[in-house]
């Protein structure tokens, strides 16, 4: 047995027992003894609210998210009312049917079919728009573009 065969066979044994040892720790589903628990360290900050999973409705909590055409169609949505494509290159309006100011945004570049394009996205909050958000798509040169796109809203 060539020398690189042994090492290699000592280093499975030895992620295999480390596995299996750290599997059986967890296995109760508790923190082994000795160690701090994810939420020792950061505790959940939901205010006492379970969880409601997608789409949930505590306190009107709900995931909402739009794919958005170059045009400023709606290609396909969830909880999305409108969206128009404004005046200038590579800006849009998104609407949705409840206020989102105290929400997260997010956005991707991308097709609602064919999930291909380039280009970078900025979300925010719609000046005196509560339920909308002002979205703006640009190429990677950096200049403003007609790009289609995913807005995701979490509350």
């Amino acid at each position: 047995m060539k020398l690189s065969s042994k090492f290699t066979t000592l280093a499975t044994v030895l992620a295999l027992s480390t596995t299996a040892a750290f599997a059986q720790g967890f296995s109760n589903g508790r923190t082994p003894a000795g160690e701090t628990s994810a939420e020792q360290i950061n505790p959940p900050h939901n205010g006492g609210i379970a969880s409601q999973g997608f789409g949930g409705a505590a306190l009107g909590s709900g995931q909402l998210w739009a794919y958005i055409n170059a045009n400023g169609t709606r290609a396909r949505d969830k909880g999305s009312s409108n969206s128009i494509k404004l005046g200038g290159v590579g800006q849009y309006d998104v609407r949705f049917f409840r206020n989102v100011r105290p929400c997260a945004y997010m956005g991707i570049i991308a097709g609602a079919t064919t999930g291909v394009a380039q280009g970078t996205i900025s979300v925010v909050q719609r000046s005196g728009v509560a339920n909308g958000v002002f979205v703006q798509t640009r190429n990677l040169a950096g200049n403003l573009a007609d790009l289609p796109f995913a807005v995701f809203v979490d509350c």
